[in-house]
């Protein structure tokens, strides 16, 4: 059975959120409970994934980058696709030229520049959206095999889940804010490239941004990446932290390893998200998130036949590409315990799935937690001396999992 998902951003996005929803998500309900008629403020909403996974009945999303907020507006209002939309180098700077002429000649807020923004997300170099000094969009053709372009449908269905929620596009200190507002903050990493948009976002930009935070009389979150200077400046600011491994999405070196992030909160209780951060159920929406963002179709907890015990082999996940069928099966040790002596059996099992089925071609046993005294003897091969499994099953970490997921490459291991 396929569990009910929640609407996907149409949008690439360098440093998307997708990954971070199971963690606000029980702080959200929390706020609901106190707040029925609570608010979600988002200052750089970016690609939506926050939003869209939070599904908020009211929201107040801003970002300063005015062409992202047109074409939300224009997808609230029912955006029609008409251009012609194709992996080609010719036709994308074809329509790069013509977006740069909608902006030079003062109709960037048109349905046809959204049109022509969406196609350059998803065709240009890595999703990245960057501007030169002069205001003109300047990302190079991308590097995709295949793209699947969303058609008018789809942004019809996407209208319905934000129909009534509130764009707009400034500076966050011009934002109107209630008390008792909900605002997560999801500002460029504080790195060298913040180019987000024209004029890009400096340190001064991030204290600014924290002293503003602070100031909220309500529930107030931030995530950046965990620079000494960031941790630094939230601490002081009274923020609770805790870190978190964030699965990369876009990055021009091939690095998609995780990388380590901070969630600051304020007037939150982050007890739940403390505990949430060590539980195998995070596990598995990190690996769903990975697989949906590398192309996969993901079903989960599906019935595939009995055990060589005689019960019933549920398989945590099945993730589906280009024809091929994986099965995967998430095992978490957060603590020195019995997970790791029951391995063998674990892949006794996925290559009896395989052996007695068609449809399965391959599997993927991810170990996830830090509790591990055998990961690197599994990972490694070690059992391959006791058991010849690897013409079916693939032992590997969570975090290597995760950038295959991410890249789209496990399938490509059954070929």
């Amino acid at each position: 059975m396929v569990a009910e998902r929640t609407p996907e951003t149409p949008l690439k996005w360098a440093g998307g959120k997708r990954w971070l929803v199971p963690y606000l998500l029980p702080l959200w309900n929390a706020y609901l409970q106190a707040t029925p008629h609570g608010r979600l403020v988002e200052p750089f909403c970016g690609s939506l994934s926050v939003a869209l996974g939070l599904q908020p009945e009211r929201a107040l999303l801003n970002d300063l980058n005015p062409h992202l907020i047109n074409f939300w507006r224009q997808v609230q209002r029912g955006l029609t696709i008409t251009l012609p939309m194709t992996n080609d180098k010719t036709l994308y700077y074809a329509h790069r030229a013509r977006f740069n002429a909608l902006i030079a000649c003062g109709a960037a807020e048109s349905a046809e520049a959204a049109q022509l923004f969406y196609y350059l997300n998803r065709t240009g170099f890595n999703g990245l959206c960057r501007f030169n000094s002069s205001g003109q969009f300047n990302v190079p053709f991308g590097r995709y095999k295949t793209i699947t372009y969303w058609q008018t449908a789809d942004f019809m269905r996407l209208a319905a889940h934000i129909a009534h929620w509130t764009f707009t596009v400034g500076n966050f200190e011009a934002l109107a804010l209630q008390p008792d507002d909900f605002i997560y903050a999801d500002p460029p990493y504080d790195v060298e490239f913040t180019s987000y948009s024209a004029g890009g976002f400096s340190w001064a930009d991030q204290v600014r941004l924290a002293e503003w935070l602070s100031a909220h009389r309500g529930a107030a979150l931030l995530s950046n990446q965990a620079t000494a200077r960031i941790v630094d400046l939230y601490t002081a600011c009274g923020f609770e932290l805790i870190y978190l491994d964030a699965p990369r999405r876009i990055s021009a070196n091939g690095d998609r390893s995780p990388a380590r992030e901070v969630l600051a909160a304020r007037n939150v209780d982050i007890a739940t998200v403390k505990t949430q951060s060590n539980t195998g159920k995070v596990h598995e929406d990190m690996v769903k998130a990975a697989l949906i963002s590398g192309g996969y179709a993901v079903v989960e907890q599906v019935k595939i036949g009995k055990r060589p015990t005689g019960k019933i082999h549920k398989i945590d996940l099945i993730a589906s590409k280009d024809g091929v069928n994986l099965l995967i099966s998430l095992k978490w040790q957060q603590t020195s315990g019995t997970a790791e002596e029951k391995i063998p059996f674990e892949v006794i099992c996925l290559m009896d799935a395989i052996q007695n089925s068609e449809h399965y071609h391959r599997a993927y046993l991810v170990l996830g937690g830090n509790g591990w005294s055998l990961r690197e003897f599994y990972t490694r091969g070690g059992l391959e001396k006791f058991l010849a499994y690897k013409d079916s099953v693939t032992i590997v970490s969570l975090e290597e999992f995760v950038k295959l997921a991410n890249m789209g490459r496990l399938h490509q291991k059954a070929d």
